[in-house]
């Protein structure tokens, strides 16, 4: 087992539109686009994948492709979590943890820089509402779609800034 970041995420998040933030933050090209009938909007990520995991019924798989298919980043989503609120869990580069962060940022939750140290809270953010994380309709859903669309791929000093933190070097 190698060391990973993990981020606790409040239980009102869905892990496509989280594969979509981190998509975004990863570089992925997105476009606001209308839905069909032209009533509202969707923040469309190409790229970012969304799959259930045969052996592990409570966790999903997400996975980065940038548009050439080449593999971009990979990360676990759990369901359950002892704590009630959503995990996601990625190699503890800086640049996951830059992502994290940023992710935690968006939705509100809880980041753990590295799962093999004593400290489990290293970054802390407020959870957002269940209007701003999981709207389904009307004003609020373009809202949160355009939102999301707002988000722009990490900046390099954003990565440096958590290299302190990172078990492993960005070339894993």
């Amino acid at each position: 087992m190698g060391v990973d970041a993990r981020l606790f995420l409040p239980g009102n998040v869905r892990v496509h539109d989280v594969a979509s933030v981190l998509g975004i933050l990863f570089g992925l090209p997105h476009a606001l686009e209308p839905l069909t009938g032209g009533d509202g909007v969707l923040c469309r990520v190409r790229g970012a994948n969304v799959r259930g995991h045969i052996d592990i019924p409570a966790m999903a798989e997400i996975e980065l492709r940038a548009p050439n298919g080449d593999h971009v980043a990979g990360f676990y989503y759990h369901f359950e979590n002892p704590s009630g609120r959503r995990q996601l869990t990625g190699r503890s580069t800086a640049k996951v943890i830059a992502a994290f962060k940023y992710v935690a940022d968006f939705f509100g939750g809880r980041v753990d820089y590295q799962d093999c140290d004593d400290e489990d809270l290293d970054y802390v953010a407020p959870d957002k509402s269940d209007e701003e994380n999981h709207a389904d309709d009307g004003e609020a859903w373009d809202a949160f779609q355009r939102r999301m669309d707002a988000v722009e791929a990490l900046e390099p000093i954003d990565i440096r800034v958590c290299k302190k933190f990172a078990a492993y070097g960005d070339e894993r």
